[in-house]
């Protein structure tokens, strides 16, 4: 487990530079995966396939304004229900003030 080798490390004596810089690409390994996971699970609401190889400009534009109402509301990309998410993009101007600016 990774987390609790980081924790050890910093508990004793802090990182080298060669430990800090491994621990950066860890963390960016994982931000890189969920971001997948989140992009995978957003194609899935709007019934888009994520593995087609190309995609329309509205189509690109749907899943990023799709995937980024998920980030802002925190929902979680595992378990949300398409009806959730897609609900929620309708109403984001009331929710989130000057969305149409973000």
């Amino acid at each position: 487990e990774a987390h609790g080798i980081f924790e050890r490390r910093l508990g004793d004596r802090g990182l080298s530079l060669h430990e800090t810089a491994i621990f950066a690409a860890t963390l960016e390994s994982l931000v890189h995966e969920e971001t997948l996971e989140r992009l995978h699970s957003t194609h899935h609401i709007l019934g888009f396939d994520a593995k087609e190889d190309s995609a329309t400009e509205h189509q690109v534009e749907r899943v990023i304004d799709t995937y980024m109402v998920m980030l802002v509301l925190g929902l979680n990309h595992t378990s949300v229900s398409p009806e959730v998410v897609l609900g929620a993009a309708e109403r984001m101007d009331a929710i989130y003030p000057n969305w149409h600016q973000v």
